[in-house]
């Protein structure tokens, strides 16, 4: 039996595919089939083609999101900072104005380490579940080989039970009061597990067992390959892509059981479901120092920036409607505002958009700090190098057609998008008019953000064990 809405508030849930980029889901135009569940659900939803990232990983993206700043302005820039008091994250508006609030994270950094649970009422970690059952080496080594051989997923199927049950209990219980759910899926992190058959999409030249031992080598040595002593093939590139795409097509049938489920209990049109991501991840296509790029460090390329973005609530947001404006991950905290009338955007500034179409959107920013708990990592496998070339401090200015990076000694890429969307051939000894324009709007931005205090030092995290085992397994430590 299903039971009738009581509650004029939309329900909100937001589901980040964490990792994935764009342009490899068939939803945003790549030529593999990879994400079919998106590609029907689009059909009833809006599509944004041009969503940036304002940061290229998970922890600052994250507070961007939650908060609709850039990482400047609310300070978590590194795992170093924590978020200040005082700044209101996404969850606890809606909690202080009528919301359930649920939240389940299946990665380290997207945890209450940094304050991200703050408004969430019941918060859940999905990545301690088997804490208890690795403190044995055999056990803990048997996780990974479940994954090795595509048996155990990274974690989107238990997350989408305990999302389930939940929504069960709300039905029956709580369906008086709207809900908010966010989800952080990591199936298309590195290292990708494609639970089976998912395993076998994409044939390429190897075995999938063999192009998930591959795969696991690459990753495990990560800072060989940015000390320069190991160079990957192009076969290495093609098993990650394999790999990869293997686990976003994984992780798009997970999404779709849930909206299945949403449609199953006649949820979905009551649901404001965005769905989307906090970054992308590099397979070789740019260099920094000599060294062809892997995963999603060191750069401020569209590979990691360019991130999926779908947004369905038919009482707003125009079925089967490709958007193809520039819009930033930060600008869905104040379309959530300002949906539920709680944010007018009186205060909006010039380098602020809208996702409901008042105000389009001129540019994108993004930044990218290097994380010191990275480098640190690479300087214990490797004591002889100091990776310093890959200690970067980057800011970057984007419109539909152009683009400009700039790096903290001063030195710009420029590149004209609609010739080179590749970002393969950069322009800026040339110079011309519209990079001294940007040079000029990116100085405006970083002088003009209202907030510029840098956060607070927290604990070491990696006093706790568990996130220490995780974010070694994520290949951060």
């Amino acid at each position: 039996m299903v039971l009738p809405r009581t509650n004029l508030k939309p329900n909100i849930m937001i589901l980040v595919m964490d990792t994935v980029r764009a342009d490899h889901c068939s939803t945003w135009g790549y030529e593999r089939i990879t994400t079919p569940c998106l590609d029907r659900l689009a059909e009833t939803s809006t599509v944004y083609t041009q969503a940036i990232s304002p940061s290229p990983w998970t922890l600052p993206a994250h507070f961007s999101l939650f908060t609709g700043l850039f990482p400047s302005e609310h300070g978590v820039l590194t795992e170093q900072n924590k978020l200040r008091d005082g700044v209101p994250l996404l969850a606890e508006i809606l909690r202080d104005s009528g919301y359930h609030t649920v939240g389940f994270t299946n990665n380290p950094w997207v945890s209450s380490l940094y304050g991200l649970d703050r408004g969430f009422e019941w918060f859940v970690e999905m990545f301690r579940g088997e804490t208890g059952s690795e403190k044995g080496f055999l056990r803990k080594n048997f996780h990974r080989l479940e994954r090795l051989v595509f048996l155990k997923d990274r974690g989107a199927e238990k997350t989408n039970i305990h999302v389930k049950q939940w929504l069960k209990r709300w039905i029956y219980e709580e369906r008086h009061t709207p809900f908010f759910i966010f989800v952080n899926y990591m199936e298309a992190h590195q290292v990708y597990a494609p639970k089976r058959p998912f395993h076998h999409n994409f044939p390429g030249q190897l075995p999938p067992y063999m192009e998930a031992l591959r795969n696991r080598n690459i990753t495990s040595d990560k800072a060989r390959i940015y000390a320069g002593i190991r160079s990957l093939t192009d076969g290495d590139y093609s098993t990650m892509v394999n790999m990869y795409d293997r686990a976003v097509s994984y992780l798009d049938f997970r999404i779709g059981e849930l909206v299945a489920f949403l449609k199953e209990y006649e949820l979905l049109d009551d649901t404001l479901l965005i769905i989307t991501s906090d970054h992308g991840e590099n397979f070789g296509e740019h260099r920094l120092a000599g060294v062809k790029l892997i995963e999603h460090l060191f750069c401020l390329y569209d590979s990691l920036l360019r991130v999926p973005l779908l947004i369905r609530w038919p009482e707003v947001f125009e079925r089967g409607r490709t958007q193809t404006d520039l819009v930033q991950l930060n600008d869905v905290f104040h379309a959530v505002l300002r949906l539920l009338n709680l944010d007018d955007g009186g205060s909006q500034n010039w380098w602020e958009g809208d996702l409901l179409a008042k105000k389009k959107r001129e540019f994108a920013f993004a930044e990218y700090v290097t994380p010191p708990i990275q480098l640190e990592a690479f300087r214990r496998e490797l004591p002889g190098h100091t990776f310093q070339q890959f200690d970067v401090d980057l800011k970057t200015i984007r419109t539909l057609e152009h683009k400009l990076i700039k790096f903290q000694d001063g030195r710009e890429e420029f590149y004209d998008l609609r010739d080179d969307p590749g970002e393969t051939v950069d322009l800026s000894a040339q110079g011309n008019e519209v990079q001294a324009r940007l040079a000029d709007k990116l100085s405006q931005w970083l002088a003009a953000l209202p907030i510029r205090a840098k956060g607070m030092e927290p604990y070491d995290i990696l006093e706790d064990e568990i996130i220490r085992r995780r974010l070694a397994e994520l290949g951060y430590l």
